[in-house]
């Protein structure tokens, strides 16, 4: 009875050295691999978009991988150990490295929320409340705000960062934090202190000295 398989002792073209097919000569180890790749597409395109974007120049996202030597470990080279290492792909999640400058490998990687990985991005912005580090995006969203408002706030306004996720987007400038609130001259160069100063209830910070000029006394410049 001839038999279905043979072997040739020598690797297929993905480097297996197993036996082969009679009727078609595929690699038993190949077939296996495209066979798992049928029955967990998402995760098969996944393993695809890790391999091309660190071992092949030609991928669109070698430059931000390959090209800055991140690699993926020899053992994830083979499909079978990567899904045997990741198990199944969560529904809404990526697979994200800890570590974003380490390489792909079953110790630096995880399965993660879009949120997450932006958080572990070497450019994310993070605050400080309550003593904790927490990213910028997460904290203004918790406290239903814009991260644009919280920046405002915090760059043009001088609030702490903890001041500044605390108020509600309807705090304005009446409720004594104005732009201006910690000026120390104003735009001619008189001292916004003791007599001079004039602060408006909205905490705008006024010139005497400017005031008097404009009512008609000159420009307030000396």
């Amino acid at each position: 009875m001839t038999s279905d398989r043979y072997f040739t002792g020598k690797p297929c073209h993905n480097g297996h050295i197993a036996e082969r097919f009679t009727s078609n000569r595929t690699c038993i180890e190949c077939q296996r691999d495209k066979n798992i790749s049928k029955s967990n597409r998402p995760l098969y395109q996944q393993w695809r978009l890790m391999i091309g974007r660190c071992h092949k120049p030609g991928h669109y996202g070698y430059s931000k991988y390959g090209h800055k030597g991140i690699k993926v470990c020899d053992r994830w080279h083979k499909y079978v150990n990567f899904v045997a290492d990741v198990g199944e792909k969560p529904e809404g999640m990526t697979l994200d490295r800890i570590d974003g400058t380490g390489n792909y490998e079953p110790s630096n990687c995880r399965w993660a929320t879009l949120q997450q990985q932006a958080n572990n991005r070497s450019n994310t912005r993070f605050l400080t409340i309550n003593g904790e580090k927490v990213a910028l995006a997460d904290a203004a969203r918790a406290a239903g705000l814009t991260q644009k408002l919280v920046l405002t706030r915090i760059a043009v306004l001088g609030w702490s960062d903890e001041e500044a996720v605390s108020k509600p987007a309807s705090f304005k400038a009446r409720d004594g934090k104005h732009r201006n609130s910690r000026k120390t001259h104003c735009k001619h160069g008189h001292a916004l202190t003791g007599d001079n100063l004039y602060q408006r209830a909205s905490g705008k910070r006024e010139c005497r000295t400017c005031i008097r000029a404009r009512q008609g006394l000159g420009t307030g410049a000396d």
